[in-house]
């Protein structure tokens, strides 16, 4: 999503090329064009694992920043201050959430035991503060989720709304159930300058300016 966005064309907006340039871990080849461990799933190195998400995102659309609670880490945590100055400039989050999966997920699969290091990756593409300035407590993102359940089923997710038009994709969800205070969660950032007049520009607006990411989404599954 995050390479489309910005522009590439193929083969870096092809799923599969980025799955096989990036994974590395459980006999998958890199850069073979052969996807020996297609549906494995990647990681995102922790746990002694290599950071397979990372590797593929950098290979799709250049160097990233990454923002987590592992201390030492430069760059530190994602903040609501942070992810606002992300938005602003335009630039989507990738966002790694470690046990949040899917509404519909299985509740048998992955088995419990295996739940702590798993989880679902999507893009944080708007923000909205709901006009409180200076409040966190009832700001929305806007979040593109690859998941199809949300309109093909209407299994929504909790306490989330619909995004623009009436759709499931994107959908906004509370700032707070995001929980940027989840230390398993690892946020991803390209390195791309900001646009310099968005920054300025008040905060709710920035929600319908990053529709472009969703407008111009083709769907990966």
């Amino acid at each position: 999503m995050i390479a489309i966005y910005r522009g590439f064309g193929p083969p870096f907006i092809l799923q599969d090329n980025i799955y096989d340039n990036g994974k590395v871990a459980n006999g998958e080849i890199p850069a073979n064009a052969i996807l020996e461990t297609h549906g494995f799933g990647m990681f995102q190195g922790t746990g002694g694992w290599p950071p397979e998400v990372q590797n593929a995102m950098t290979w799709a659309v250049g160097p990233i920043l990454q923002h987590d609670w592992v201390i030492p880490n430069p760059n530190g945590p994602m903040t609501a201050a942070l992810l606002q100055q992300y938005i602003g400039g335009l630039t989507p989050v990738l966002w790694l959430d470690v046990g949040g999966f899917p509404a519909s997920q299985s509740p048998t699969n992955p088995p419990p035991a295996y739940r702590m290091d798993q989880g679902h990756a999507k893009v944080i593409v708007g923000y909205d503060d709901n006009g409180s300035v200076g409040s966190t407590s009832d700001d929305l993102c806007l979040i593109n989720d690859p998941w199809p359940e949300y309109n093909d089923l209407g299994i929504l997710p909790a306490n989330c709304t619909p995004g623009p038009l009436g759709s499931w994709d994107p959908y906004w969800q509370p700032l707070n159930d995001i929980n940027l205070t989840d230390i398993a969660d690892i946020y991803l950032v390209d390195t791309f300058a900001p646009i310099p007049e968005f920054p300025t520009m008040f905060i709710p607006v920035l929600g319908l300016v990053m529709i472009a990411v969703a407008a111009f989404r083709r769907r990966l599954r």
